[in-house]
């Protein structure tokens, strides 16, 4: 009895593992940084991992990284390096299972960090967050190897953490060997400090049974008057492949 419920789940539950490569391009401006406006750009690596479990809920695990340069036309004397890296871990129930349509809700604990730096360390500036999002996703299967895909994202409980200006002040010194403590030492807040939306659109053209080609779409945007105000509005594209198992 035991084995046929472990081969009856084996089979109802799915294992994805997805690889994508692509390009972030952004609008970026933080007075606690610069006065100017500056445009971002670079390279965006997703490694992501997900569970269809025996409900039809989805187990979801995503690593992305991405750096590239920040420029302003004022002067490419002012270009920066910014660093961007986001962990996710969450679980969405399905909501509506039909044949061509699944759609899905829940929440994400995320880990997420924006780091600029001007002339290697003379001048810094990050944004850490760490909490709960509620989340969302759907799934349209137009035939057997056609399927588009959208999701969004929302902060709506989280840590906070942004520097009182830029460069070392004393928090950051004493905290430049203790990674951890200075990306959770922020304070507990929600929406009315930060807005953060995630919106992502993508396509699946399935190879065979257990690889597929992706390709995507994502809008990032974040504001915070915390400290000082923080803009940034991301558009990320990338392509990749899955591999089911």
């Amino acid at each position: 009895m035991i084995s046929c419920l472990a081969n009856c789940y084996s089979q109802e539950s799915k294992n994805e593992l997805q690889l994508k490569l692509g390009y972030n391009q952004g609008y970026f401006k933080d007075i606690n940084y610069s006065p100017l406006n500056y445009t971002e750009s670079g390279l965006l690596v997703t490694l992501a991992y997900d569970r269809t479990l025996r409900n039809n809920a989805n187990l979801h695990f995503l690593l992305d990284f991405s750096s590239g340069v920040l420029s302003s036309e004022v002067s490419p004397y002012f270009d920066a390096l910014p660093i961007l890296a986001n962990l996710e871990i969450g679980y969405l129930k399905s909501l509506k299972n039909t044949q061509n349509l699944q759609i899905r809700g829940g929440g994400l604990l995320f880990s997420k960090a924006d780091m600029v730096f001007y002339d290697d360390t003379e001048a810094v500036t990050f944004t850490f967050l760490n909490g709960l999002a509620l989340a969302s996703n759907i799934e349209y299967s137009i035939s057997a190897k056609h399927q588009f895909n959208s999701g969004i994202s929302i902060p709506i409980l989280f840590v906070l953490a942004r520097p009182p200006f830029t460069g070392w002040d004393k928090e950051v010194d004493e905290n430049a060997d203790n990674p951890v403590r200075l990306i959770t030492d922020g304070h507990i807040t929600s929406l009315q400090d930060y807005i953060g939306i995630n919106f992502k659109l993508g396509y699946q053209y399935r190879i065979s049974e257990r690889f597929t080609l992706t390709a995507d779409y994502q809008l990032k945007y974040q504001s915070t008057e915390h400290r000082k105000s923080l803009t940034s509005l991301r558009n990320q594209f990338q392509i990749g492949s899955s591999f089911k198992f």
